[in-house]
């Protein structure tokens, strides 16, 4: 199963040492939106996790239309719990 994640630079490290094939960095949601929508047209994983924090930033109603459109990659949206990541 190929993992590829959507987060800020900030996490690119700790996610790919849990185990994550592939961490694309975004600044903002409008950059992990457009990186968000690519991956999931191409499929080029089997699921996409997006940091909560970009996910809020693109707007829960881009994302479901997006799964509505194709179930498969499945996108879940990640937690984190960094204090010093809170506030972006």
């Amino acid at each position: 199963m190929k993992i590829i994640a959507v987060a800020r630079k900030e996490l690119k490290e700790a996610l790919l040492k849990g185990g994550v094939d592939e961490v694309f960095t975004a600044k903002d949601g409008l950059e992990a939106y457009s990186i968000l929508k690519e991956l999931h047209e191409n499929e080029s994983a089997d699921m996409i996790l997006v940091e909560k924090a970009l996910a809020d930033a693109i707007g829960q109603k881009k994302i479901v239309e997006m799964k509505m459109r194709k179930t498969l990659p499945l996108i879940v949206v990640i937690e984190t719990d960094v204090p010093s990541l809170r506030g972006f």
